[in-house]
Formats: C-alpha cells, sequence, structure tokens
C-alpha cells in the first residue's frame, strides 16, 4: 500500500509526530505491523516478554529504527512496482537481497565503518539492475534473471547483453544521485575481490555481504565456497571465520523469520484477468509508487546529507579565522551538497541571531562582504528571505515578479541572478534562519519534488548547525574552566612557594650584612655572587607571579575599554543555542533575554575575562532551569555609585528554584559539587576571582522566586562610549 507509506515517511521526518498517529497509520499495513511487532519482540533485545501493542513497540522501538523499517519496506515496495515480472517468482531474490543487506549493516558494525544504515541500504540496491533488465527487457532477460545471482551470470549477461546487472544496478543508483558510495557499491559488487583491497570501505563491505549471502543460500553447500567467502571477508574487512559464521547464521535467522511472518514475494500479478486493478486504479498506483520512489531518494539523500554535515561538524575545527562567521564553514559544506543534487548556489544565508525579530546577512561566496551590513526586520512585507522563515515553506522569486520587495530586488542584481530561492533553515520548532538559492547555471532543470527535499535537506543542515553550536560553545566553557581551574591552583602553588622564597630572601640579606667587610671578616668578597643569587630569586617570583596571574603580565589588555552592551548579546546568543540543543532532549522552552541602557560607558576592564564571568553565570542558570521551563534575563541597568566610584552594574538572573542558605553562605568558595561528572566546584569561586582581578565585585540574592548575580565593572572615566563593530 504505496499511499500509506507516504505518509508514514512524511511522519518520521516530522518532529512533532507523536507516535499514536504513527500507530494508526502503520496499523492499516499489514507489512509494516508485522515488521514492526517483530522488532519489538526481539528476544536479545527485549526478553520473553512479547508485546503486542502497537504503540508500545513505536515507543520501544523509537522514531529512527521505525524510520529504518519503513524505508526498508518502502525499498520493497518501489522495486514490486517494476513491470514484466508477473512470470517470474522474486523470493529467492528478496531473501538474497535482504540476507546481503543484514549482513552488509553487521559487517559494517564490525569493522567499524560508522555508517551502518548506509551499508544496509547499500546491501538492499546491490542487485536492483537484475529487475532492471528484467522490467525493461523481460522476454530478453527471463531465462538470465532465473539463474543464480554469481559471477557467472555476469558472464551471461556480457555474452547477451553486452552490459551486466551490476553496471546497470549502478546507472540506476547514479540516476538517485545519492551523495554517496552506494553507486560503486552496486556496480563493483561482482569485481574482483584481489583488485577491491585499496577501494572505500562501503564498496569492500557490500562486495563480502554479496559472497556471504551467496554461499549461504547455496543448497548443498558448497564448503569450498564458504573457505573462500571468508578468506575475502578477512582480507578486505579484517573479519575473521568465526564471526563470518555468527553474522551469517544471524542474517540466515533473520530472513527466517522475514520469509515465515512477511512473506517476501509479488502479489497483485494474478494471472486472472478479472482480479486485476481496474485502469484509472493501475495509473493511480503507478503514480503513487512514482511519489514513492522520489519519497525513498528524498530521505535517502536527507540522511545522508545529514551524516556528512554532524561529520563535518564534529570535525571542524573550534578557532575559525577572526573575520569569519563560526557558522560559514559548515554553511559552506552544505551549499556544496546543493550544487551536487540541484546546480543550485548558496551565496548567502541570513541568520536570526541576537534580536530574534531579526536577520542578519551573512555571505558565503567571495565578493559579497557588503551583505554583511543587511539586517531585515522578519515581516512579510521585508523579501522572500522574510516571508519563507514566516511561512515554513520555499519561496521563489524572479526579476518578472509584481510587486517585488526592495530587498529582493537588491540580492537579485547583486548575486546576478534570474531568481531567488528562499528556503527556512530550521529544526522542529527552531528557527536559525534563511538559506537564499540561485541557480548555478541559467536554464538548469528543476529536479521533481525539488521543494520537499530542499525542506528536509534545510532540516539537516539546522540540526548540524545546533549540534555544531552547542559542541563549540560546551568546549569553550571546558576550556576557560579548565583554564580558571588552573589558575586558580597556580595561584595556591605561587603563594606557597613565594612563603620560602621570601625567608630565603630574608637570609641572603642577613647574610650580606654580615659579609659587608671582607677584611673583617676574613672571607673573600661574595657581594657579586650574593646578588646574582637575590637576581635569580626575584626571577622566580617573576615566574611565579606569570603563572598565577597571567593576566597581570597584559596590562596594557587589561585597561582597553570594550563595549558591555554586544558582550551581553554574544552571551545571550551562547545560552539561546545552549537552550535550543538541549530542547532536543525534551528540555522545556527556556527564554533568554538580553536588555542593555542606550549610552553607556565602555568598560575599563579585560574583555576575556569578563566574557568568562557571564558564560560562567549563564551555565549555571541553565542548569538551574534544567527540567523546567523558565527565562534568563543578561541586562546592563546602568551606572551605579559606590564610595564615590563609578562602576557598570550587570545583573544575570535567572527563575529557577533558588540556591539554599547554607549553600549561599559559602557561595564563592571552592566546594565539592554535587553536579556530576565534568564539574569542578570551582565555577563562582573562579568568578569571584576574575571580578576582584578586574578591580570589580560581585554578589548575588536568591530566593524561592530565583536567583540574580549582580557584577559591577569599573568604566572609562570620561563620558566616552564604545560600539564594537
Amino acid at each position: 500500500m504505496p499511499q500509506i507509506l507516504l505518509r508514514l515517511l512524511e511522519l518520521c521526518q516530522d518532529d512533532d509526530a507523536d507516535f499514536a498517529e504513527l500507530a494508526e497509520l502503520i496499523g492499516h499495513d499489514a507489512g509494516c505491523t508485522a515488521k514492526v511487532i517483530a522488532a519489538t519482540n526481539a528476544a536479545e533485545h527485549y526478553g520473553s516478554k512479547k508485546i503486542s501493542r502497537l504503540d508500545q513497540c513505536l515507543v520501544m522501538l523509537g522514531k529512527d529504527a521505525v524510520k529504518t523499517l519503513i524505508i526498508s519496506e518502502s525499498v520493497f515496495q518501489v522495486f514490486n512496482a517494476f513491470s514484466g515480472v508477473a512470470s517470474h517468482d522474486l523470493r529467492a531474490f528478496w531473501c538474497h537481497t535482504l540476507a546481503t543487506a543484514l549482513l552488509a549493516k553487521s559487517l559494517a558494525h564490525q569493522c567499524g565503518y560508522p555508517h551502518p544504515e548506509e551499508a544496509y541500504l547499500s546491501g538492499l540496491l546491490h542487485d536492483v539492475g537484475r529487475l532492471g533488465l528484467l522490467s525493461a527487457i523481460p522476454e530478453g532477460y527471463g531465462d538470465l534473471f532465473e539463474q543464480e545471482d554469481s559471477d557467472s551470470l555476469c558472464v551471461s549477461e556480457l555474452t547477451k547483453l553486452d552490459t551486466t546487472h551490476a553496471a546497470v544496478g549502478g546507472w540506476l543508483v547514479d540516476q538517485w544521485r545519492l551523495d554517496s558510495f552506494i553507486g560503486d557499491s552496486v556496480r563493483y559488487h561482482h569485481a574482483r575481490s584481489d583488485a577491491l583491497a585499496p577501494a572505500h570501505a562501503l564498496i569492500r563491505i557490500t562486495h563480502v555481504a554479496n559472497r556471504l549471502a551467496q554461499v549461504q543460500g547455496q543448497r548443498p553447500m558448497d564448503m569450498d565456497a564458504i573457505a573462500e567467502a571468508e578468506r575475502i571477508a578477512q582480507s578486505l574487512c579484517g573479519i575473521d571465520a568465526q564471526t563470518c559464521r555468527q553474522i551469517s547464521s544471524a542474517a540466515r535467522s533473520e530472513v527466517g523469520k522475514v520469509a515465515e511472518k512477511f512473506g517476501i514475494h509479488i502479489d497483485g500479478f494474478a494471472d486472472d484477468d478479472a482480479t486485476s486493478p481496474p485502469a484509472d486504479d493501475r495509473h493511480d498506483d503507478d503514480a503513487t509508487r512514482r511519489a514513492l520512489t522520489e519519497a525513498v531518494r528524498n530521505i535517502a539523500l536527507c540522511n545522508l546529507s545529514g551524516l556528512r554535515l554532524n561529520q563535518a561538524a564534529s570535525t571542524m575545527p573550534a578557532q575559525h579565522h577572526k573575520h569569519e562567521h563560526p557558522d560559514a564553514a559548515l554553511l559552506a559544506a552544505f551549499s556544496h551538497t546543493l550544487q551536487i543534487l540541484f546546480g543550485l548556489q548558496c551565496p548567502v544565508v541570513f541568520l536570526r541571531e541576537a534580536r530574534q525579530d531579526q536577520l542578519h546577512g551573512m555571505p558565503l561566496a567571495a565578493g559579497l562582504s557588503r551583505l554583511e551590513q543587511i539586517t531585515l526586520p522578519i515581516t512579510r512585507d521585508n523579501g522572500a528571505a522574510a516571508r519563507a522563515l514566516l511561512d515554513g515553506g520555499v519561496i521563489e522569486t524572479a526579476r518578472t515578479a509584481e510587486p517585488l520587495a526592495m530587498i529582493d530586488e537588491q540580492l537579485l542584481r547583486m548575486l546576478d541572478a534570474d531568481r531567488l530561492i528562499c528556503v527556512p533553515l530550521e529544526s522542529g520548532r527552531h528557527c536559525l534562519g534563511t538559506l537564499v538559492l540561485t541557480n548555478a547555471a541559467r536554464g538548469a532543470p528543476d529536479v521533481p519534488g525539488r521543494d520537499k527535499l530542499l525542506l528536509g535537506l534545510a532540516a539537516q543542515a539546522a540540526s548540524a548547525l545546533l549540534a555544531r553550536r552547542a559542541h563549540h560553545h560546551a568546549e569553550q566553557v571546558r576550556v576557560q574552566d579548565m583554564q580558571a581551574a588552573f589558575q586558580l591552583h597556580a595561584r595556591s602553588v605561587a603563594h606557597e612557594a613565594n612563603n620560602p622564597l621570601a625567608i630565603i630572601k630574608n637570609y641572603l640579606a642577613l647574610l650580606a650584612r654580615k659579609l659587608a667587610d671582607p677584611a673583617q671578616s676574613g672571607l673573600p668578597d661574595i657581594g657579586g655572587e650574593l646578588q646574582i643569587i637575590r637576581d635569580e630569586i626575584n626571577r622566580v617570583g617573576t615566574i611565579l607571579a606569570r603563572l598565577a596571574e597571567p593576566s597581570a603580565m597584559a596590562e596594557s589588555q587589561q585597561g582597553a575599554a570594550f563595549d558591555m552592551a554586544r558582550l551581553i548579546e554574544e552571551t545571550a546568543t551562547f545560552c539561546r543555542d545552549i537552550a535550543l540543543a538541549g530542547s532536543e532532549k525534551q528540555r522545556p522552552a527556556i527564554s533568554v533575554l538580553s536588555r542593555a541602557a542606550d549610552k553607556l560607558p565602555a568598560v575599563a576592564a579585560d574583555r576575556a575575562q569578563a566574557k568568562q564571568v557571564l558564560l560562567n553565570l549563564a551555565k549555571n542558570a541553565l542548569e538551574a532551569l534544567d527540567g523546567r521551563e523558565g527565562q534568563i534575563t543578561l541586562e546592563a541597568s546602568g551606572v551605579i555609585n559606590r564610595d564615590g566610584e563609578l562602576l557598570l552594574e550587570v545583573l544575570v538572573r535567572d527563575s529557577g528554584p533558588g540556591i539554599a542558605r547554607d549553600v549561599l553562605a559559602r557561595l564563592f568558595r571552592p566546594i565539592q559539587t554535587s553536579k556530576g561528572a565534568g564539574h569542578q566546584g570551582l565555577g563562582l569561586a573562579i568568578v569571584k576571582e576574575l571580578m576582584n582581578d578586574m578591580q570589580g565585585a560581585v554578589s548575588c540574592r536568591s530566593s524561592s522566586l530565583g536567583t540574580e548575580f549582580a557584577l559591577l565593572f569599573p568604566v572609562v572615566p570620561t563620558r566616552q562610549t564604545v560600539r564594537e563593530p
């Protein structure tokens, strides 16, 4: 029932879809229902207790596993759509295909290939060329289709057709334009084993899986062929014979369950014309199957794109060029994917950053730096980029559109494009901005179903961005905490070391007085040597001071003025990113507000230290709200007068449960933390030390209504203000 599968594929891509809706829809497809229940009740996962309620099964499996099952069923039904197979029994074909897919996935796990689901799909598609040939030339290929899938089959195909099912299958998969080695895995699954040693891991895995599936399907079993397949598995994948037998046995058992419970064979092609569906229904079925083919292709593309982007996010260095936006590299990788798939370029992205009601331009192509100066209020009359974000859909506009917003006219001219395709960059409920796409080549054809695929790919990019931002921020805070903890420890060590150094210096001074008159002491003059010792002791003291107070060695930096409003805005952005990433794990909504009074004076302190203070307090506020909805506010409220000294007051406030009174009493001292791994109990002690270093102050008030930290920073003693670019 392709119609049901189409809807299921849509639901699996929808973050807001619930399991009740999935269960109701799956219940209408016997094949999917059987697979879900069978997977849930696998003895090795859930013991002897059997679960028969479909909704419970879905909850236990989780959406990712359900998606894998549905994609598998979709691929089966897409294959069933090939014509010209009515007179052929495909049960053996499907058993071999499924066995190869299961073996490929197991081999991927065994040899450490990072994408086992990709290996499964490669195994599932490896013989698609046989169905393609049967569909195209049923009379000419029918006798070959009945032969066993082997190297000798390829020889027969070359003799009769001047091509092989492996070559045809590789070409068919290439038409799906998967950004993957699946096409080559299909193309070379009958290649000589000794030629595949340098090949990509997915090609080797698919080849070995096909070999193992061939020998386990032979009756009677050929022990020499089995030994040869195990030798190839050892050579290409590093899998020993015992492991081969174990995974082959598991695959054979699973295929047996499928053959028994799911009935993998072609239905609906009965010989009796009376049972055939009416012509109109057949036409509808063909249209639905074409849509299903497109949907499966889209999901494969989105999943592979997501894997690629997440890999890129995890491997990108934490440091980037000081003039480059931290998201630029990841978005550039995504732009490259779009160009490969659609011939589309993404020269600019409008990101929703600190101010949630505005979009800020971020160019990805050279020569467009002026786009950084563009800020768009998110309203319907501000062009296609803003409308795409508001509507949550693809918006296209062209030079000939009437009316044409001024920003769209500007973009079309600056990008030298005939049309703009604007795609919202969102994952679930998290809207990060809008992608602005243009045709890489004028007149390039549109891909069928392009808009749905663009939305799916953009969602993968948004998820990867959220993950990158959360990882980058966590790594930044971790490094800063480690540095601050080390500095605190170094201060303690330096303090202890300075005591014996001071004693040594005192005794040196006493010894120098006693030896001041060589004639009286009868000893040679050693005043020069004593001075060298004093100098070296002073140098040791300087080294210890540098270790304990590295910022003291850069007074010019400490005295540099900076814009506190900008720093608060940056901290709030980091805080929002962490809150958004946390919501993927069911964290309730947390709103982060930033406020700054007008015409604030410049702060006379070390910006890096001030940033570390704000980040530590913001992190504590997020942890205080963990498990509940709430609000975090960062506010530069204004200047206060404390004993005749002007100080800028900055407040960090959360609506959490408050701090216990006994903890509040020792708040700024290093403590034994109760937060678990990854926390040293030094965060607020470090905040106190840093504020002291900057000649500032910190205080805290807390109740059941929330907690507020008040920070006081010294300001430049003039009316000067600073606005950072």
